[in-house]
Formats: C-alpha cells, structure tokens, sequence
C-alpha cells in the first residue's frame, strides 16, 4: 500500500504523490488492522463511452443513408420505381435522433416518454399516408388511443416519482391541444373511423377541465416555470 512519509498517513488506490503535501509516495505493507478494501466503490470503466457510441451510431447512419442515396439512384438509372430506400432512410434518420433525444433526456423520463409517443404517433401517421390506398388506420385508432395513453402515463409517472404537478402540467397542457388537432381530420373526412378520435378528444377536454378548474394555479405555476419568467 502506498504510504506517505512526511504525512504518516496510508494512501488507497495509485497515486504519483500525496494528495497532502505533494509529496512522493513510497510502498508500505497494509497494517493488519486496516481494511484494504478503498474507501469509496470505484466505478466499472465502460469499454464504450457515451461520446464514442455517439460517434459510432452517428457514423452509421451516415453510412447508412450514404447506401439508401446509392440504392435510390441505382433504381432511378435501372428504371424502378421503389420507395423503400428512402424509407429506409428515414427511418434510420429518426432512430439516430431518438437515440440522441434518450440519451440526452434520460434523467427526464416523462419528456423522454412523451417524445417517444410523438415520435411513435408521427411513424404512424406516415406509414399510413405512403400505404396505397390509403385507410386512415392511424388517425382513426393510433393518434386517439396513443394521446389517452400518452396523458394516463404522464400521470403514472408522475405520480411514482412524486412529482408535483407543478412538475408536469405543461405536458399534460400541451397533450391536451395537441390533440385537438385530430378535428383536422374529421372535418376534411380523411378519418374513416372518426368515434374514438372523439373519445379521445372528449376525455383530453374533461381532464384539462379538471386541470383548469382543481389545479388551474398548478397550471399558472407551471407555465411560468415552463417559460422561465
């Protein structure tokens, strides 16, 4: 164990010099009633840090989206009119910055879950305009149901976090106007199934009720928290 000469005092771990005076160290056997377990855990090294797998990921989606611009040209040169390299395409675009959003936002889980249901919401909502012909399966059942789901787990998770609701208002406040949006749909009849988009439009409006009316100054308070004023 390393020991310090001028300060009498053991030093734990591998050190160049006494943390003390500075001084040079020098091997010393452990008193027998020491403990020679360090005082403090010492953490696991990764092999893999964030910025390296950052690096990693980023450098394969462009590679990736390098190879979808190759196939897309082949096709376009060979005559062929297909769709899934810029499918491919976007898809791994959007993975790539749903990685760095998680990883970025991973101590806030309920942005974190709130972007995801964005995100999940906007993939379905493309799929369902690229599908010939199109059926209208996601705004009449994705969006309703995934804007329920999406406000009931953001107050599970804020609720077993503890949060106040000062906390996370703002979401449920955005959530709610956001998903007013889905009479956009209904009154240009592109909705084939428009009874749960009201469902769900019907109890997004009695639960910002609810908000307005119980917990309207949490709101307030959220707002201006949200807005830094």
């Amino acid at each position: 164990m390393q020991y310090c000469p001028r300060c009498h005092v053991y030093i734990r771990g591998h050190k160049t010099c006494c943390p003390l005076c500075r001084n040079p160290l020098i091997e010393k056997e452990t008193p027998p009633d020491m403990d020679p377990a360090p005082a403090f855990p010492v953490p696991e090294k990764h092999r893999v840090s964030g910025v390296s797998l950052t690096r990693i990921l980023t450098f394969l989606m462009l590679l990736c989206e390098i190879l979808m611009v190759f196939f897309a040209l082949q096709n376009r040169e060979a005559g062929v009119s297909a769709h899934w390299p810029y499918v491919c395409g976007f898809l791994c675009f959007f993975a790539w910055v749903d990685f760095l959003i998680a990883r970025y936002f991973r101590s806030n889980l309920i942005f974190l879950v709130t972007f995801e249901a964005y995100l999940g919401m906007a993939l379905c909502l493309a799929a369902d305009h690229l599908t010939v012909p199109y059926r209208g399966w996601a705004v009449a059942w994705c969006v309703p149901f995934g804007m329920i789901a999406l406000e009931a787990a953001t107050v599970l998770l804020g609720w077993s976090e503890g949060l106040h609701m000062v906390d996370y208002a703002v979401y449920l406040f955005v959530d709610t106007i956001l998903g007013l949006l889905q009479l956009i749909p209904i009154q240009r009849h592109t909705n084939p199934q428009p009874l749960p988009a009201l469902i769900s439009l019907a109890v997004l409006l009695a639960y910002l009720a609810f908000i307005l009316v119980f917990r309207g100054r949490d709101l307030r308070n959220a707002i201006t928290k949200f807005l830094n004023f």
